[in-house]
């Protein structure tokens, strides 16, 4: 960015050990003081940039995904924004998946009603 679309504000802000920021930065500016401006544009933009970047590369890891997205009625995909939550308990069994694992609503609903799935010993049905 140029000096001209970082303007300094007068408040000052000390980069320390408790700092949210990579080691590699952390060496370049401990002990240093940024204006709020810069502050800013070092620490928490690049922290929030790193955060949402996680959160793109995560995906669905059913092993059916891509068969249960193709089933789903247009209108249904063009709603749904396969919002990712923990897989639960009661699926790693059946899946044999471990339980940092995400899978999105589309998934847990399909999985429900698939007969692979509900005929097995292992299924636990949901508890509404």
């Amino acid at each position: 960015m140029s000096e001209e679309q970082l303007l300094c504000k007068g408040d000052l802000r000390t980069i320390s050990f408790s700092t949210p920021i990579s080691e590699e930065r952390r060496q370049e500016l401990e002990g240093k003081c940024l204006c709020q401006t810069y502050y800013n544009h070092e620490v928490v933009n690049k922290n929030h940039y790193q955060k949402h970047q996680t959160k793109l590369n995560e995906y669905c890891a059913h092993p059916k995904h891509s068969i249960y997205k193709q089933s789903t009625k247009k209108k249904e995909q063009t709603k749904s924004k396969d919002a990712l939550i923990n897989l639960p308990i009661r699926f790693y069994k059946i899946l044999e998946l471990n339980s940092t694992t995400k899978i999105c609503h589309r998934c847990i609903k399909f999985t429900d009603q698939d007969p692979d799935y509900i005929t097995s010993n292992d299924y636990i049905q949901a508890i509404k």
